[in-house]
Order: C-alpha cells, then sequence, then structure tokens
C-alpha cells in the first residue's frame, strides 16, 4: 500500500480545506473523499496534463482534488448552484490552487463547453431529463480533443438487487434536503447500456466499469475515449 500514500495525502489535504464549512458538511466532504470510489478512478483515468471540466462539480471536492494533485491540469468546474461554488472557491483559496482550478456558476444544459483533455459527470445525469441526458454527452463528447477521455458515474437502472437503486434516491433526497445537492427535481435513472449507446454513436470507445466501491450504492462508471 506504499504507492497509495500520496493519494491519501491529497485527500487529507483536499478534505482539510473545507473544514470552516460546518462540521456536519465538513465530515460528509471528508466522507466522500477517502469512501466513494470515484475519486480514485478520476486520479487514474484523467491525463495529467490538460484542460479538465467537471459538469456539476457541486461543491467542488473532486475538481480540487484533480488540481492539487497534477501541477499540469488546468481544471474548470461549473454547477448551477452559487453556494456550492462558493464553497468550491473557498476551499481552493484555502489550498492555493487558485491558479489551476476555477468554479464558475452555470446549468450545465446551455454552457458552452471549450475543449479539454477530459469531461466529468459525476451523479449528475440523473438529475436531467433523459433527452437533456443525451444532449449533454453529445456536447461533451464533441468537446473531447484527440485521445480524450469521458467519465459518467451515475445509477445503472438495471442493476439488481433493486434496493442499490432506492438507497441513491435515498441519498440525493437527503443531501437535496440538506443543500448539499441538487434535489427536489425529480431522478430519471437509466440502463448504463442506453447512455454507453449515445457515447458509441458519436465514434467514443465505451467501457463500464463497477463503481460502487464500500457503498450500497447501484453507481457504475462510463468511461468513454476518443
Amino acid at each position: 500500500m506504499h504507492h497509495e500514500a500520496p493519494r491519501f495525502r491529497a485527500v487529507d489535504r483536499v478534505a482539510a480545506c473545507y473544514r470552516d464549512a460546518g462540521p456536519l458538511f465538513a465530515a460528509y466532504i471528508s466522507a466522500k473523499l477517502r469512501i466513494d470510489p470515484i475519486h480514485a478512478a478520476a486520479l487514474d483515468l484523467v491525463p495529467p496534463h490538460g484542460h479538465v471540466i467537471d459538469l456539476g462539480c457541486g461543491s467542488g471536492q473532486l475538481a480540487l482534488l484533480l488540481a492539487s494533485s497534477a501541477p499540469g491540469r488546468a481544471v474548470t468546474g461549473l454547477d448551477a448552484s452559487w453556494a456550492r461554488i462558493a464553497r468550491g472557491r473557498r476551499a481552493a483559496q484555502l489550498a492555493g490552487a487558485g491558479a489551476q482550478v476555477r468554479y464558475l456558476v452555470s446549468d450545465v444544459r446551455t454552457a458552452p463547453l471549450p475543449s479539454c483533455q477530459a469531461a466529468l459527470m459525476v451523479d449528475l445525469l440523473h438529475s436531467l431529463l433523459p433527452a437533456e441526458q443525451d444532449a449533454l454527452l453529445r456536447r461533451a463528447t464533441r468537446s473531447l480533443e484527440p485521445g480524450g477521455v469521458l467519465l459518467v458515474r451515475d445509477v445503472d437502472r438495471s442493476m439488481r438487487p433493486r434496493w442499490r437503486v432506492a438507497a441513491v434516491a435515498l441519498e440525493e433526497m437527503l443531501a437535496g434536503m440538506l443543500g448539499w445537492a441538487t434535489g427536489g427535481g425529480g431522478l430519471w435513472f437509466r440502463r448504463a447500456s442506453e447512455l454507453a449507446a449515445v457515447l458509441s454513436a458519436e465514434g467514443l470507445k465505451t467501457e463500464v466499469r463497477p463503481m460502487w466501491g464500500r457503498t450500497p450504492y447501484a453507481n457504475v462508471l462510463i468511461v468513454a475515449r476518443r
């Protein structure tokens, strides 16, 4: 596990930057960084150089982790919530990563997407209508530079047992009530194969990986490469 030490240190540094957001929220972010396997997966899969776009970045912990872990990355996080963007900006300021990461208040359905080496959609698509999901996937694929990668982590509606899907819905409801996630706008879970098919039709090579780790959720990761 010696090779994991730098990653653990990076996670600890990022988690510390959210301590002034209140003890409950800081504990939530710390747990997400340590337990949610998307953070380790993104560190492995996102190129160490180039522009990265985190669509629906929330409070920005993944964007900040990516930016602070590789000096060659420039990361832009987009989210519709002023409160979440403010938390991300404050954390980036405390981390001294202002030159590498920026957070913008944006509606991902209409925001311009600049060319990038990597684009991420983590727990985002199910908050959009199916037609909006497809449109965003197509726009994101067209923003990828040659050799770029798109990472889509979301619920696979076809997963069994069904309680795994219900667990995500419950977590989304609670996080929305606390103002930590979008919440309140409905949930549109789809089969991973449907989402992968949209990306394949755009010419990307796709694979679907399990991405629930030690959590009870029905999450998978679609890795799509240009």
